[in-house]
């Protein structure tokens, strides 16, 4: 047999620390998805309880180039009570860029005005009106969360169970 073949069952495991690593790894990417669809449901849940509509300003247009083509986004904020307001994510905590279609992006400017929706009890709870792109679709993240998730969990329960030998 030459050395350009590899039989079966003749690969090396992975080492110990890469292993803990990728568990880590995956741990937080798994929560960031299970945080990512909460933040979701939570801002459908704010906005469905007490929903009023606004004008928003664009304060800024950007667009990205990637793999599969160029992403337009813009960034908002609207002013209620005295305080400005702006899109956030992950309960409000990180400012959030809306991405929508080349085509709008084209027709709207920095200054324009877009209809959003926002709660009342909370306006940092809040979305645009006009046609966005959501960028992280809840089905990819609740696939991701458990996907990650559960490698994370199975190779977390496989380390254990080999300390122990």
């Amino acid at each position: 047999m030459n050395s350009s073949e590899v039989q079966a069952g003749s690969a090396k495991p992975m080492p110990r620390g890469m292993r803990i690593v990728v568990v880590i790894v995956f741990f937080f990417i798994s929560l960031y998805c299970a945080l990512a669809v909460l933040d979701s449901f939570t801002t459908g849940l704010m906005l469905s309880i007490n929903e009023t509509e606004t004008s928003a300003m664009i304060t800024r247009k950007s667009t990205a180039k990637g793999r599969f083509g160029t992403r337009y986004y813009i960034v908002y904020t609207f002013k209620q009570n005295g305080t400005e307001y702006a899109r956030k994510e992950l309960f409000t905590l990180i400012p959030k860029k809306t991405q929508i279609n080349g085509v709008l992006f084209e027709s709207l400017g920095e200054g324009f005005p877009i209809p959003i929706a926002y709660s009342r009890f909370n306006p940092n709870y809040n979305k645009p009106l006009i046609s966005s792109i959501d960028s992280r679709n809840i089905l990819f993240l609740v696939i991701g969360f458990l996907a990650f998730g559960i490698i994370a969990l199975n190779e977390t329960k496989s380390l254990i169970k080999k300390k122990e030998n």
